[in-house]
């Protein structure tokens, strides 16, 4: 398994330990569109969450502000790479693979 450089987010509102996210959810309001300008924030799905599924929702995730919300993608996206380096074999730098650094908003790794 890879080492990693940090294991734990330290947000403006939110201190989350990236071993303990299942996934991440984009969030809009229920009728609106799903495009970029619509996105309200990220629903960060933990290990310890539960499902309501009389309401429909999420019992205990933290949510995340689109700000806080793009920082932490970015800093999970980096946690997973470092994780994962060793055991997907891909020893390459992340600018080689088409779309990544587009995707991680153009973050230096």
């Amino acid at each position: 398994m890879g080492k990693v450089s940090e294991s734990i987010f330290d947000g403006k509102k939110h201190v989350i330990p990236m071993a303990d996210v299942s996934h991440i959810e984009k969030y809009w309001y229920k009728g609106e569109q799903m495009t970029p300008e619509n996105l309200k924030g990220y629903l960060v799905i933990m290990k310890q969450t539960t499902w309501n599924g009389e309401l429909d929702c999420y019992n205990n995730n933290p949510y995340l502000c689109k700000e806080e919300g793009e920082e932490f993608l970015k800093a999970w996206c980096i946690y997973r790479h470092e994780l994962e380096l060793e055991t997907i074999g891909f020893e390459h730098d992340i600018e080689l693979i088409p779309g990544a650094m587009e995707s991680l908003g153009g973050l230096k790794l």
